[in-house]
């Protein structure tokens, strides 16, 4: 099950940031930015990291978190983006540590 959902168009492109905060350890700064990876799937489980993700962005202001880019998608497809956190002292994860699921629709309609 995601953490959290977003909606956007295929044509959108879509910035969301993760903070990892409460599952660094106390020694840890930020987040070790080699280490730190996001890998997203499609519903039928295939790698769609590179179609998806534009671009990681660590913020120095906020070292605990991570900015992802996300454009693209097809429409009415639903993605699991599963980021990986790891802390740049101890190196530890218990990953995928968030799953943030994308639902691609060129409309909303409904209650929402």
């Amino acid at each position: 099950m995601a953490h959290f959902i977003i909606y956007k168009r295929p044509i959108e492109i879509t910035n969301y940031e993760v903070n990892f905060e409460d599952l660094l350890t106390d020694s840890d700064l930020k987040l070790d930015t080699n280490l730190t990876k996001v890998v997203v799937e499609n519903s039928a489980g295939e790698d769609k990291t590179d179609y998806l993700l534009q671009k990681l962005i660590f913020p120095v202001t906020t070292p605990k978190r991570v900015q992802a880019i996300f454009a693209n998608g097809l429409n009415g497809e639903d993605y699991l983006a599963y980021f990986n956190a790891f802390g740049d002292v101890s190196f530890q994860t218990n990953g995928p540590n968030r799953i943030l699921e994308i639902r691609v629709r060129n409309r909303l309609a409904g209650n929402l």
